[in-house]
């Protein structure tokens, strides 16, 4: 909250303080036919009924707009930070597939290589075996 919010909160609640010890001081000093029962509930349920109308009234400005803004953007941002390093595992996760696959394709390569070199060298066998024996 910030400094303004604080003190007008303050302010308020010193202004209500000092109407509920008004209020309390009226109660306690009416005369008792004034009041219907005589018990702290009824005493306290008169002094609501007074000072609601005097409630609804109050007019406290409190600067919460700019706390509610930068509260919703930090909300945003650490909302934001969360989906950025999920998409950096994600991004992780991908690049350490494709090394696996690289890895397997790489392989793969090899293989048939030396399956090509292998093959070539036993046809260079048979055509000069043939031509030997021919």
């Amino acid at each position: 909250m910030s400094n303004e919010t604080k003190e007008a909160l303050t302010k308020e609640l010193r202004l209500l303080q000092e109407k509920c010890r008004h209020a309390y001081d009226i109660i306690e000093y009416l005369r008792d036919d004034v009041l219907i029962p005589n018990d702290n509930e009824a005493k306290t349920l008169n002094y609501v009924e007074a000072l609601r109308t005097e409630l609804c009234k109050s007019n406290t400005a409190i600067n919460t707009f700019s706390n509610l803004l930068l509260s919703q953007f930090i909300s945003k941002m650490e909302e934001q930070n969360r989906e950025v390093e999920i998409f950096i595992d994600s991004t992780k996760r991908s690049i350490s597939d494709m090394d696996v696959l690289i890895e397997v394709s790489n392989n793969l390569i090899n293989i048939t290589k030396e399956f090509r070199s292998r093959a070539r060298a036993k046809k260079e066998g048979y055509t000069s075996k043939g031509n030997i024996e021919g």
